[in-house]
């Protein structure tokens, strides 16, 4: 820049020089430098109009310019290309992380220095339900909960999460995190937490039922052994029958403890792949577990089966085996006296179904989707009479996802109810599937 400085100068010297020679020769030197140097001026003050025209209107082409303005010029033009890219890169940038953030499960709302709304993703929309009206909106008046507002007006950096019910469903929660962002700016990153709500409260309401299963049939063995430590005069045959009242609750610690158990290895244990799993035979199997059904019914119900040969499975055999029998001892257990059960084992389109049907009393609508549940039970009293922990559905249900299968239960008061096990087709070996899953084969008596 300082050499087209010095050009120039050197052009307006030259120029003076010059103009200054032809006005002596002639006699008029004033007369003559002052036209050559308003010419000189009127150049510029042209070339100076057509740069500031073209800098207003920068999508017309660059003028035509000479000396200084020209690089003055192209210098804005670098300059002003720069911009443009740089002004590209930031939007393309800030494309692709609002697109990120669009994919965030977590609502993100961004907050200016007067807490309103300047942008928020999709996410924001599902769990707060905001829409393009609310951008300019103070936060505060969408989400009016008072312990949020204190959050807002006083939460640091570092601060620890604020959780509040939702305020648009009461019946979710929400985790909210406050973090600095640009300038005066600051986020808002919104979780819906409700999940992690109510597996606290499992795990509360798990420890309170085990608890509370484990303190009836202890109470009960404890108050028997302080009975035999206070009598010195006890005979053997009431002994005997005091040890023999203590056997049943120990025996339900013992059955609880080994659901207990079960369940962990359950939830922790490494899931079965169908090619590693060996095929099982499940007919016979499920003969076996018929015949102690009928042991365990005594003959006061009429067990039916349709079990299809050589219908193979493939899984872990002491797995399948708790799931089967828990559901036909279920059905003994729950139906009443005369009532029928029905045992069926058959392929179907999408591989093969395991059904126990009995006509016993059935289960309300609403029990239906709890039934899985821990420690839940339709009957109380009921349940713990048959000798049931309240753990045996929940570790069907956990096996059954073990081995990539579906449980679904029918029931209606009065009519009875049906357990349904579908088990897909990469785990079936055998017989072909049958054309439809409404064609129940006949049913008949086991033997």
């Amino acid at each position: 820049m300082k050499k087209l400085w010095n050009e120039e100068l050197k052009r307006i010297l030259i120029l003076v020089l010059v103009s200054s020679t032809i006005g002596w020769v002639i006699g008029q030197i004033a007369w003559t430098l002052a036209i050559v140097l308003a010419f000189y001026a009127t150049k510029q003050f042209l070339q100076l109009r057509r740069l500031i025209l073209w800098i207003d209107r920068p999508s017309t082409e660059m003028p035509e310019l000479s000396g200084i303005w020209e690089e003055m010029a192209y210098r804005f033009y670098r300059t002003r290309r720069r911009s443009e890219s740089r002004k590209t890169r930031i939007a393309n940038l800030l494309k692709r992380y609002q697109q990120a953030t669009q994919s965030i499960p977590d609502a993100t709302i961004l907050l200016n220095s007067r807490e309103e709304i300047e942008w928020f993703n999709g996410s924001a929309t599902r769990i707060l339900n905001l829409n393009k009206k609310d951008i300019g909106q103070p936060i505060g008046r969408l989400i009016r909960d008072p312990q949020f507002v204190a959050f807002l007006g006083s939460a640091e950096i570092d601060s620890e999460p604020l959780d509040i019910l939702s305020p648009v469903d009461d019946s979710k929660f929400l985790e909210i995190r406050l973090v600095p962002s640009a300038l005066d700016q600051r986020m808002l990153l919104i979780r819906d937490n409700t999940h992690i709500h109510r597996l606290t409260e499992m795990r509360r309401d798990f420890v309170a039922n085990v608890s509370h299963e484990l303190r009836t049939p202890l109470t009960v063995v404890i108050g028997y052994l302080e009975t035999i430590e206070t009598l010195d005069d006890l005979t053997v045959e009431e002994l005997h029958d005091l040890v023999g009242r203590m056997s049943s609750p120990a025996h339900r610690m013992k059955t609880l403890v080994e659901d207990l158990l079960q369940l962990s290895k359950l939830d922790t244990g490494v899931i079965p792949a169908a090619s590693q799993c060996p095929g099982i035979e499940v007919s016979a199997l499920l003969k076996s577990i018929v015949r102690d059904a009928d042991q365990l019914s005594s003959g006061s119900h009429q067990i039916e089966t349709n079990i299809e040969s050589g219908l193979r499975l493939r899984g872990m055999e002491k797995e399948i085996y708790s799931v089967f029998s828990n559901l036909v001892n279920n059905a003994v257990r729950y139906t009443p006296d005369d009532g029928l059960i029905q045992v069926v084992w058959k392929s179907v389109p999408e591989g093969a179904l395991f059904q126990v049907v009995d006509s016993g009393v059935g289960i309300a609508r609403e029990n239906i989707d709890r039934l899985t549940e821990r420690f839940y039970r339709v009957d109380v009293g009921r349940s713990r009479d048959s000798g049931g922990t309240g753990l045996g559905l929940s570790i069907v249900k956990q096996v059954l996802r073990r081995h990539d299968a579906e449980l679904s239960i029918k029931s209606e008061i009065g009519k009875g109810s049906t357990f349904s096990c579908l088990f897909f087709a990469e785990r079936v070996e055998g017989p072909e599937a049958i054309p439809s899953l409404e064609n129940d084969l006949p049913l008949t008596n086991p033997g």
